[in-house]
């Protein structure tokens, strides 16, 4: 189970579970929730309202395919730009900034697009911290920020805060990348593989969610677009709710 703790700075720790739940953790704002069922990965976070959300993945790599230099961490990074990102519609990066710190390397990808399901532009930062374990393997955390253009800069300092802050407090070591270049194509594919298969995941969850909500009375608009129950105008076109009339 993932455990909520508010602290006196109105903030709360969520422990991930997937390996013992302790060795993972983030620290959430009190505007934010844990949505999932937290007891394996990816786990959702979402902020209260539910247009903005915070996914977190996690990733195995082999020590055969470890990662060992930073252009090999570069050249991978830039094949998740070009394979998956950029054929997302109208997607277009932002930015791509790297870190490295002593214990965890990383990288973020800033970048929008559109829904496709109804053609409103999104933002995206997507970050990933590879730690090294003990044994010789790496770890890839992966944490998805996404929402509405308005959503998102209203909430864009939390979720910095909370990709920056996640921590992994499992065993793992030093991970010193070198800067010479070396062979990268396999540990590309792994990271390409990682966030094509959390972009998939989202897709169908968007889908499940929808066939749910439209099982609970939403009611789908002239336009294409799904809405709630509670809706009485399409949040995308303005158009009113049609109802049958009894006579």
């Amino acid at each position: 189970m993932i455990g909520c703790i508010i602290s006196a700075a109105l903030m709360s720790r969520v422990d991930a579970q997937g390996i013992p739940h302790s060795e993972t953790s983030i620290a959430v704002p009190a505007s934010w929730q844990a949505t999932d069922d937290q007891s394996s990965y990816p786990f959702r976070i979402a902020a209260v309202g539910g247009e903005v959300e915070l996914l977190v993945f996690r990733s195995d790599l082999d020590a055969s395919h470890t990662i060992s230099n930073t252009d090999e961490l570069k050249q991978s990074v830039q094949r998740v730009v070009d394979s998956v990102i950029l054929t997302l519609p109208n997607s277009k990066l932002i930015s791509n900034t790297g870190y490295n710190e002593t214990k965890r390397t990383g990288f973020a990808l800033e970048f929008v697009s559109a829904d496709p399901e109804n053609g409103a532009f999104l933002r995206h930062r997507l970050m990933g911290w590879l730690y090294k374990h003990p044994d010789g393997h790496q770890i890839l955390f992966t944490l998805w920020g996404r929402g509405t253009l308005e959503g998102f800069s209203r909430y864009e300092a939390d979720i910095r805060q909370m990709q920056s802050a996640f921590e992994f407090t499992g065993p793992h070591e030093a991970i010193a990348l070198s800067t010479g270049a070396g062979r990268w194509a396999l540990p590309a594919l792994v990271i390409l593989m990682t966030v094509a298969g959390l972009l998939y995941y989202r897709s169908t969850r968007n889908a499940r969610t929808r066939l749910h909500a439209i099982s609970e009375s939403g009611w789908q608009c002239g336009c294409g677009c799904y809405n709630a129950p509670s809706l009485h105008r399409c949040r995308q076109c303005g158009q009113s709710r049609v109802v049958a009339r009894v006579r």
